[in-house]
């Protein structure tokens, strides 16, 4: 083809990036997904702890909340690094694409 006629062509790694953006944004979403189906879990199964009294007490004296806690702090951190990645990812394969990475 006149590349004159019809513009830069874009090189095969450019139309394989191209072409594997949506494929890697449902991977994203399936990765967050399931990380906040795990952290929804954990919230619900300490919110059924706390509702019921003697639970929570023997909870409490095992040491159970606490552990507790600390899941559902590392599964919110998870969920946020995941957010953070995922639009690191997709912003910076969009990059490429346009071009503005070319040399790098």
């Amino acid at each position: 083809m006149n590349s004159k006629m019809y513009g830069p062509q874009p090189s095969f790694a450019d139309a394989l990036v191209a072409g594997n953006l949506p494929l890697m944004q449902i991977r994203l979403a399936e990765q967050y997904s399931a990380a906040f189906d795990k952290y929804q879990r954990l919230l619900d199964a300490r919110r059924n702890i706390m509702t019921n009294g003697g639970q929570r007490k023997q909870a409490e004296n095992s040491g159970l909340l606490n552990s507790m806690d600390r899941l559902i702090t590392e599964q919110a951190t998870e969920l946020h690094i995941l957010e953070m990645e995922g639009q690191s990812a997709v912003a910076f394969l969009k990059r490429v694409i346009g071009g503005e990475d070319a040399e790098n």
